[in-house]
Order: C-alpha cells, then sequence, then structure tokens
C-alpha cells in the first residue's frame, strides 16, 4: 500500500533534517584591500553564504552518502513493503550522473551540470519495485525525496554573519546576485534557514545563475559571460564594477577574475576553503581581498559614483 504526502511543506522538511554548524577556523589570514567603485557583488552558496558539511554541493563522502533508499522514502512519507531490498542509492545516483555527464561533454558541453530531478526521476523509474508509485510522473513527490536525501547528506547552515552583511550591502544601494553550483532546491533551504526569499534579501533575479538552470557548472566561463552580459544590459555595468566573492580559487576567484570582475576569496571554513595549490592556473591569479567573515565584504568596498 503506497502512502504519499501530496502537498509538501518544505519549510518543515527544512527544519527537520537541518542542525546548526559552525564554521571551522582555516588559519588564514584576512587581507582587506580597499576595492573601489563596486556597483554589483556577485556571490557564491555552498561553502560562501551557507556552511556546507561536505564543503560543497555534490560534494558529499561515501559516508555520509550512505543512506538506504528505502530508508529515504520511509522519510518521505512512502512505503512499498519489503520489496526494496539494501539499494544504495548514492551509487545508482553517481552511475547516472557521470552518464549525463558524458552525454553532454559529447555535446560539447566544458563543464556539464544536470537537474538532479531528472537524475532522480531516472534512476527511480529504472527501478521499478512492486507498488512502486508513479514517480515518474510525479515531480512533486520526486522533489520532496532529492530534498530529504539532499539534506540528509550534506547538512547546511547560514554563515554566521550572512544577514548582516547582505543588510549592509542593501543599506549601499549595491546590486546583489550569485553564480552557484546549484540545484532547484537551493532557494528553498536558503528560504527555510533565513526566513525570506533571495528577491526579499535584495538579490535581482536576473543576476542570479544556478548551474542546473543553464546546464553549466563552475568554474566554466560561460556563467560568468552571461552574468556580465546580464549586467551591461540591465545594469549598463562593467565587469571591473562587480565583486564576486567565493571560497574556491578554481571555480570562484579564477573565472571571475578572467571575466573581468573583482574578487574576493572567502576563508571563513576549512570544510569549504580550495586553495587548489597545485593548480597551475590557479597561480596565475590573485584575489584583490581575502576575508575570514564575512561581514568583512563591506569593510573592503566603497561605493561607485
Amino acid at each position: 500500500m503506497v502512502d504519499i504526502e501530496k502537498q509538501t511543506d518544505y519549510n518543515s522538511l527544512v527544519s527537520r533534517y537541518c542542525r546548526r554548524l559552525k564554521p571551522i577556523a582555516t588559519g588564514s589570514k584576512a587581507v582587506l584591500s580597499r576595492i573601489e567603485r563596486i556597483r554589483a557583488v556577485i556571490f557564491d552558496i555552498y561553502g560562501t553564504l551557507f556552511i556546507s558539511a561536505s564543503g560543497d554541493i555534490g560534494r558529499a563522502d561515501r559516508e555520509r552518502s550512505g543512506p538506504l533508499l528505502a530508508d529515504v522514502l520511509k522519510a518521505a512519507g512512502i512505503s512499498v513493503g519489503t520489496g526494496l531490498g539494501n539499494v544504495a542509492i548514492a551509487d545508482l545516483l553517481q552511475a547516472e550522473i557521470h552518464a549525463e555527464h558524458e552525454r553532454q561533454k559529447l555535446r560539447g558541453t566544458d563543464y556539464p551540470e544536470v537537474d538532479i530531478v531528472a537524475v532522480w526521476k531516472s534512476v527511480l523509474c529504472g527501478l521499478r519495485f512492486p507498488g512502486w508509485p508513479d514517480v515518474c510522473n510525479d515531480d512533486e513527490l520526486v522533489k520532496k525525496i532529492v530534498l530529504i536525501y539532499e539534506l540528509w547528506v550534506n547538512p547546511v547552515w547560514p554563515m554566521p554573519g550572512v544577514t548582516q552583511t547582505l543588510a549592509a550591502l542593501r543599506e549601499k544601494r549595491i546590486l546583489m546576485g550569485v553564480i552557484s553550483n546549484a540545484q532547484f532546491y537551493t532557494p528553498i533551504v536558503i528560504r527555510g534557514l533565513l526566513g525570506k526569499g533571495l528577491p526579499e534579501l535584495g538579490f535581482d533575479p536576473e543576476l542570479t545563475l544556478f548551474s542546473y538552470a543553464v546546464s553549466r557548472a563552475k568554474p566554466s566561463s560561460m556563467l560568468f559571460a552571461l552574468l556580465a552580459a546580464r549586467l551591461k544590459q540591465h545594469h549598463s555595468l562593467e565587469p571591473g564594477e562587480v565583486l564576486y566573492v567565493g571560497n574556491d580559487m578554481l571555480n570562484d576567484i579564477l573565472p571571475a577574475a578572467r571575466c573581468g570582475f573583482k574578487t574576493v576569496l572567502f576563508a571563513g571554513d576549512a570544510r569549504s576553503l580550495r586553495l587548489r595549490p597545485q593548480n597551475p592556473e590557479c597561480k596565475t591569479v590573485k584575489p584583490d581581498a581575502v576575508i575570514t567573515d564575512l561581514q568583512q565584504v563591506a569593510k573592503v568596498l566603497t561605493q561607485g559614483e
């Protein structure tokens, strides 16, 4: 007998499965160089605005990726009897993600990104267990399953100072946006933990780019070029008037700098700080400033005329 909760209260799921996290000191020193004439600040999310237990979206290790499919479905309110067995869902997901990445690479995509709902639907529809619900035609059910699983294997929590930082930038009338490796559930988690959605927090929807929506992941230059074009079209901003804040030298600082943006490396949590010292490309770029506390973003800025 299948028991499915059709109406999903996403906020309650976020409250139920998220737990408080604290950043882990990196030992890095802040370099608060003054960055002038900035009119827009663009943020990474995972590892920058939000603590991520695995350091980034999609990076949960094998131990934390270990819940069985039956456990996840039970948490989602789905009962299909004992036919599921002990299916290690992480292995099935990784295989499908790898296959989709290869398909995208054949089409010429430099850094492929998946829509995780499509990945889950492909995996779940392929299992065909007795009593299985019609997941192939129920996106809402799949999204509920995905959200529970993601919160389970990769807990997140707001970075200290995030609300104060955003408020300070709003007060300065600085435009705000996002370039982040992210999925459909990212704005759900943000609203669930901060009590407000991205637009209410001051983010311009036109300047908010999630990787799954454009089938490209950082460090693809396409994401940064697309946002630069929107900044020019909608706000007449040049790249040098834009600041990008992220925690990864390869995924954040390098492509942002190549696009002409000013850059700030966030070195506030050891889980997510990625200096990439062995990467030769990262040796060619240096952030304009280094911060160890999000509230230092406002300290390095002077508003452009």
